[in-house]
């Protein structure tokens, strides 16, 4: 056996990898830096892969926490020898130590040790610090919820222009299903806290995992920004209702012939749905008019999805790309007038069952064998053209041939009937010369009776 052969025959090692395998960061105090690790999925694909700090005490998880943040915190999908950069911002806003503990990648079952030393006293203490970080939240569709925490002033010093605001981690884009209330002090006093509350509010949002970050800003009198953060891991399930007058509806033909023009029309609540995101097999193919219409060029022959975007409200459709196939019509060119036209159909070399013939009004469809048969009775002399067509699960077949009729054969019987006639009646008047001719001869003396 071949080395060759030896090799081919080994398996495909599968390699999830991070990029760098470990992670340290030596800090000032107040000091931000800003750092990334990239996640290479070699020879499989990924997908639902979260991020979760988790640290190897409980001083060093609550601190970590606290002072480490991810961007995206989520990912779901990372394709076969396909990587993904997650972007880190440290801050140390937490006492002088060493804080150590694992960046996990959950799907991906990989780790990054991570390690945070805070150097010296930390001037602004712990900064604003939220009672608690994540928010794990599992809610059927079409409900409302209600969640609150309060955010505190431990920095040591006077705090103004307190925000609290959201961003999503590439789940769900939809910036309305959620939404943030809180007074903001005009001065935020040390050892004070703002309680934020947050209302969700499901109505028409995909079932499935969404995940949205708070981000909590705040700023010394002296221009130092501080910063935290609240995730909010959200799990729902169940199927979404759309109000009737949100609702779109996606008309698409159910099939077309390959290169040829795909409109898709797009109305809510039975009106012109302009400005509506319109993809196909989820790439962005463009946004329908006034008249709720985009007009494309139809994808390769295939099983195909289109989808309608507009904010929260999604309509999907499938529709079908025909590949065109050309027929042979085997049959004849001039026939009788009133007589059964018979021929056969061949698609590739093979007979094509099943096929719709039409010539002027007639219809007739092919056989196992592909053979037909077309009554021409009530049609008059003259062109005709014979079409052949049928639709297959992902082909479209058609083709056509000329056909003519003409006069039927009896009219010509009768006159090879006539030209008969007039050949016996020659014969016969020869044949009756020839006998007068042989009748004056005369070879001897009559023969007595």
């Amino acid at each position: 056996m071949s080395a060759f052969l030896i090799l081919s025959l080994l398996p495909v090692a599968l390699c999830v990898r991070v990029e760098p395998s470990s992670l340290s960061y030596e800090l000032n105090p107040n000091e931000n830096v800003t750092g990334s690790v990239t996640l290479y999925a070699e020879n499989t694909a990924l997908s639902d892969v979260g991020v979760f700090i988790v640290g190897d005490s409980y001083d060093s998880d609550a601190a970590l926490k606290q002072m480490v943040s991810v961007y995206p915190t989520y990912v779901d999908n990372i394709p076969e020898n396909g990587s993904r950069r997650f972007d880190l911002r440290i801050s140390a806003v937490c006492p002088p130590g060493t804080y150590t503990g694992l960046i996990r990648f959950s799907s991906a079952r990989i780790s990054v040790p991570i390690s945070v030393k805070v150097k010296g006293a930390v001037v602004s203490a712990l900064g604003l610090v939220p009672d608690k970080g994540t928010f794990k939240i599992t809610m059927p569709a079409n409900k409302t919820l209600e969640k609150a925490f309060n955010v505190y002033n431990l920095s040591g010093e006077r705090l103004v222009a307190f925000s609290a605001d959201t961003f999503e981690t590439e789940v769900y884009d939809s910036a309305d299903w959620i939404q943030v209330e809180y007074e903001a002090p005009y001065v935020f006093e040390p050892n004070r806290y703002v309680t934020v509350k947050v209302t969700i509010n499901t109505t028409g949002v995909p079932a499935g995992r969404h995940q949205r970050t708070v981000v909590l800003n705040a700023m010394t009198e002296n221009g130092k920004k501080l910063e935290a953060a609240v995730l909010f891991d959200i799990t729902i399930s169940g199927v979404a209702s759309v109000p009737e007058n949100q609702r779109l509806a996606i008309d698409v033909p159910p099939d077309i012939p390959e290169s040829s023009t795909l409109s898709i029309r797009v109305t809510r609540g039975g009106s012109p749905a302009a400005g509506v995101e319109i993809y196909i097999d989820n790439q962005m193919a463009g946004s329908t008019n006034e008249a709720g219409i985009l007009s494309v060029t139809a994808p390769p022959p295939g099983i195909h999805t289109v989808k309608a975007k507009s904010g929260s409200v999604e309509e999907s459709k499938t529709f079908k790309v025909l590949r065109r196939v050309f027929v042979t019509i085997n049959v004849a060119g001039v026939v009788q007038m009133g007589s059964q036209l018979r021929g056969s159909v061949v698609a590739e070399g093979q007979p094509l069952a099943g096929a719709v013939v039409q010539m002027g009004g007639k219809t007739a469809m092919t056989d196992q064998e592909g053979n037909f048969v077309l009554d021409t009775s009530g049609l008059g002399e003259g062109s005709y053209t014979l079409t052949v067509s049928k639709k297959g699960d992902l082909e479209q077949y058609y083709g056509s041939a000329k056909v003519v009729l003409q006069p039927g054969f009896p009219w010509l019987y009768l006159a090879i009937m006539a030209a008969s006639v007039l050949v016996i009646i020659v014969a016969l008047k020869k044949r009756k010369e020839i006998s007068g001719f042989f009748s004056r001869l005369s070879f001897g003396p009559p023969v007595p009776k």
